[in-house]
């Protein structure tokens, strides 16, 4: 999804939304196992943590990221929340930590739907996995998608990958 907001395009960044939201390009995403902060080689990531996973040439990982928004410019992204996600959000104590999690969550739901047009923003239903995860709850004949988000007070991410557990860290 890359446009400036209130574009008006199903799946666009709500009005207000001061910045764009991109798709990482494959080059600069880190391999697992890699860290940007260690020079050299990083030794190969221990086989329990990074179980195999098939890889095939037809699987294609969506990575977002953007911004945080201003906290002042919240509502066009809280109208893409569920009222569960909306009442979870409001119990953030500080604007800037909520912000960042409605953004995370809204940007998430834009991210869903640019991979399946045909399912609206607010229509996604997720559940929650053991480790909290976020699971997106499957509307046959919709793929097998996994995803993962995160956020700071600085930015947000999110990753959607059919059939492939993904995850996402903006620290």
């Amino acid at each position: 999804v890359k446009g400036k907001a209130g574009a008006g395009r199903p799946g666009s960044a709500p009005a207000g939304f001061m910045g764009e939201i991109r798709r990482v390009p494959e080059s600069r995403r880190q391999a697992p196992g890699k860290s940007s902060r260690r020079r050299g080689k990083s030794p190969p990531p221990p086989a329990w943590r990074y179980p195999r996973q098939d890889v095939s040439a037809r699987s294609r990982i969506d990575v977002f990221a953007m911004p945080a928004p201003d906290p002042s410019a919240l509502h066009g992204w809280t109208v893409l929340l569920s009222d569960e996600e909306q009442a979870r959000a409001a119990r953030f104590h500080h604007a800037a930590d909520r912000a960042a999690w409605t953004a995370a969550h809204g940007l998430l739901r834009l991210a869903l739907t640019h991979r399946c047009p045909s399912v609206a923003p607010g229509a996604w239903q997720f559940g929650r996995e053991p480790a909290g995860r976020p699971l997106v709850l499957r509307q046959d004949p919709l793929p097998d998608l996994r995803v993962s988000l995160s956020h700071c007070r600085a930015a947000v991410a999110c990753v959607v990958a059919e059939g492939l557990d993904v995850g996402v860290d903006v620290e």
